[in-house]
């Protein structure tokens, strides 16, 4: 009999909620169809039907490749499942905790996660005061004449997947 050239007709997967990228610790559904005579594999699966599909973890980002091998030829495709780290909140800390009426204090802060951006509210800070990129920052925080009281200071972290984190910091104003 003649042999059938293998082909690789799809190899795909389909990210949640038309993101570009998977949130660490979610499932990826790989698909594939194949045509034509031979075996079919995925590199660190192993063998597989000619067509199917099989979820895997999504904890990196991974390239699988699919190949289907015959006696007369191969064909392959790649397929990267990309993955995103959630923003998180690593620290969150004034250089001083209590302040004169006019003080002020530096608020310091350290975010991790792919695609961050941040917003500090609260105290006399009228609006959001927002920012972008993961690591250590920095923020002048003044009293501005609020005056014996506490005041909350809200820092929120989002990023590349849609789980946010959120912390608070209260100061002292004497």
């Amino acid at each position: 009999p003649a042999c059938a050239a293998p082909r690789v007709a799809a190899f795909t997967t389909q990210y949640p909620n038309g993101y570009t990228s998977f949130c660490a610790g979610q499932s990826a559904t790989l698909s594939w169809e194949t045509s034509g005579s031979g075996d079919v594999s995925i590199s660190g699966i192993g063998a597989v039907g000619p067509s199917g599909s099989v979820t895997v973890p999504a904890n990196a980002t991974t390239t699988y490749v699919l190949t289907k091998t015959a006696a007369c030829g191969s064909d392959s495709a790649a397929l990267q499942v990309a993955v995103s780290r959630p923003a998180r909140i690593v620290s969150f800390t004034a250089d001083d905790s209590t302040l004169s009426c006019f003080g002020s204090t530096t608020l310091r802060f350290d975010i991790e996660g792919d695609g961050v951006g941040w917003s500090l509210m609260g105290g006399n800070i009228i609006r959001p005061y927002p920012g972008t990129g993961a690591g250590p920052q920095t923020f002048s925080y003044q009293a501005g004449g609020f005056c014996n009281r506490t005041v909350t200071i809200f820092l929120s972290a989002f990023g590349a997947c849609p789980a946010n984190d959120q912390r608070t910091l209260s100061i002292n104003v004497n």
